[in-house]
């Protein structure tokens, strides 16, 4: 549930204490964690007075895992106690088949489910599917999400651009279920090409949302992205577009563009 979410110019990072053991023969790998802190665009760091970071709470958030990785499968399962928060139990896994050199495809399952603590009113679960192919540099992947929450209740999507496979750049499967709307679902459709040193991204994405008396969720994403990498991968342009329509509220609609030039050291 800790995720970069890097799309942004403020990435998220953590400060945390991380211990993990790996059973080689197995395929097993153990993981525990304890997040102090997490900074970036999902934080609300800017009102924050003196301090970028947002403490997770007054004891932290604790994290274990059990990951579990073969030749063709990937499997996970995590728990989180998130002080003040929730608890969750997320799980995932993928099967992966590969034909050629220039021909795969991959199947995977998704589970979040999180119970309130101390009244914070998160209390639901996000379930999803995809599928997702690649032949001859060209990716792609179809995705589903359903979220079902009691009606007023929200959901917490992790530390950082969420973890649903039908996520976007902006708008998020879990993102409806803020206690406004109720139960929800989300399809996504995605498009990847690498030509030599330029790869090229399109997806598109639709949510939808029941109405709790407040009102009807409905609402569309697309977004397209060109990144030129040079220097053998140490450094990077790219430029990205995103349209969001909500198709409720034309207020909430908008189109951005961005531009980014990373060099790494």
């Amino acid at each position: 549930l800790a995720d970069t979410d890097d799309w942004t110019m403020t990435p998220h990072t953590f400060e945390a204490v991380v211990a993990s053991y790996g059973f080689d023969d197995l395929g097993l790998t153990l993981v525990g964690a304890n997040v102090q802190r997490w900074q970036g665009v999902d934080t609300d760091y800017e009102n924050v007075t003196n301090n970028s970071w947002v403490d997770t709470g007054d004891s932290s958030t604790n994290m274990l895992a059990a990951l579990y990785a073969s030749d063709n499968i990937e499997a996970g399962a995590w728990y989180y106690d998130v002080s003040k928060a929730a608890k969750a139990v997320y799980v995932d896994a993928s099967v992966g088949f590969e034909f050629s050199e220039d021909m795969g495809l991959s199947l995977s399952l998704q589970y979040l489910n999180e119970s309130e603590e101390d009244s914070s009113g998160i209390d639901g679960s996000i379930s999803g599917a995809m599928v997702e192919g690649a032949l001859m540099g060209i990716d792609l992947s179809v995705a589903y999400n359903f979220t079902d929450v009691d009606n007023g209740k929200s959901l917490f999507e992790g530390f950082g651009g969420g973890c649903s496979y039908t996520n976007m750049f902006v708008t998020t499967a879990g993102g409806f279920n803020d206690g406004t709307y109720g139960d929800a679902s989300s399809y996504s459709l995605s498009l990847g090409y690498d030509i030599s040193v330029i790869n090229l991204y399109g997806a598109y994405a639709e949510f939808e949302a029941d109405d709790i008396g407040t009102g009807k969720g409905d609402k569309s994403e697309m977004d397209l992205v060109a990144t030129y990498t040079y220097n053998d991968g140490l450094a990077d342009v790219s430029l990205g577009y995103v349209k969001v329509k909500d198709k409720i509220d034309s207020a909430n609609s908008f189109n951005r563009i961005q531009f980014f030039a990373n060099y790494n050291f």
